[in-house]
């Protein structure tokens, strides 16, 4: 007698064989890699720009309309420079003193590096420190500038002996205020090219 038990099917695999191969998603991006945002890229290279401007090619002092009447950065870095002068303790302290002579110049150049760095960063776990560290020190740097203004004499009454009265800010020329601008400009500039980004083309 011959029993037919029909057509054998085996039940289907509960897990997938350990030699399968899953199909490929698509590409995926390294994490972070980001280009900084280019209103923030902006701001802080035009920024820059103008404190540099600010604080080395425009009056710091301006007392009439006649350019020859004008202070500027070399005139009060040459006037507190003069050591052997016995005036010089009245003119500017010395907190100043070492503004005028080093470390404005000194600031200007960490600053430069900077923003340069932050710029070019194309990770954003790079970016976000140094952004951070380019808006401190473009404060801390017009904090400084402030201070050294308001603690150095007059330079007419340096100048013409008198006796040293108010300080840089009086009569004040356009420097201070550009270069003030444009180092609040670097520092939320640096911010916004740290702190966000726009994705990369994938490579």
């Amino acid at each position: 007698m011959t029993i037919n038990y029909g057509p054998y099917e085996p039940p289907p695999p509960t897990e997938p064989p350990p030699y399968a191969i899953e199909p490929a998603g698509p590409p995926t991006e390294p994490p972070g890699d980001s280009a900084p945002a280019a209103v923030g890229v902006l701001l802080s290279l035009l920024g820059l720009g103008a404190a540099l401007i600010g604080l080395f090619a425009l009056p710091i002092q301006r007392y009439g309309p006649d350019p020859e009447n004008a202070t500027y950065y070399g005139d009060v870095r040459r006037l507190v420079a003069s050591a052997d002068d016995a005036y010089l303790p009245h003119v500017a302290s010395s907190l100043a003193r070492i503004w005028w002579g080093t470390g404005v110049v000194g600031a200007v150049c960490v600053l430069t590096l900077l923003v340069g760095a932050t710029c070019v960063a194309d990770s954003k776990q790079v970016r976000r420190p140094l952004g951070v560290m380019t808006a401190v020190t473009a404060v801390v740097s017009g904090l400084l500038h402030w201070i050294a203004m308001l603690q150095t004499a007059d330079y007419n009454s340096v100048v013409d002996r008198l006796a040293p009265s108010s300080s840089l800010f009086h009569a004040s020329g356009l420097g201070p205020w550009i270069a003030f601008m444009g180092l609040a400009a670097v520092a939320i500039g640096a911010l916004i090219a740290g702190l966000t980004g726009r994705p990369t083309a994938p490579r």
